[in-house]
């Protein structure tokens, strides 16, 4: 990867993480890979979902992101949002067709993550989908 991707790269998954949906925008519109992962696996999707960035969200879901990629742990963006209780991103991600039984290399589901931590309306959101 050159210095430049690399620098778009984490420029992608900062605004991702942040908010900062203009930015995100722009680099959908210029054709950036928005399924390129982080060091650690990480997604932009991912980050989005874990600080509940549902603007971001919904702009890398209409763009095709790969909505069940995994980190190194085996995390989805799914469980990042049902562990952090972002019950409109778990929404979101389960109405475009998010995995909702993907299991981790800890053995933990989006549903276990959101009952370890307390989410009782992700609970019921995830719930829903179980029946």
């Amino acid at each position: 990867m050159t210095e430049k991707c690399r620098d778009d790269l984490l420029s992608l998954l900062y605004a991702a993480g942040q908010g900062h949906i203009d930015v995100v925008k722009r680099f959908i519109k210029l054709g950036m890979n928005i399924n390129q992962l982080g060091k650690n696996g990480t997604s932009a999707l991912m980050l989005a979902a874990e600080y509940g960035q549902t603007d971001v969200v919904e702009a890398l879901l209409e763009a095709g992101v790969q909505i069940n990629e995994t980190n190194h742990q085996g995390y989805t963006a799914l469980m990042f949002a049902a562990e952090y209780g972002h019950s409109e991103v778990v929404r979101q991600l389960l109405n475009a067709g998010a995995n909702s039984s993907h299991v981790n290399h800890n053995h933990a589901t989006a549903l276990s993550l959101a009952e370890e931590y307390g989410h009782s309306v992700v609970v019921s959101l995830l719930d829903a989908r179980q029946i």
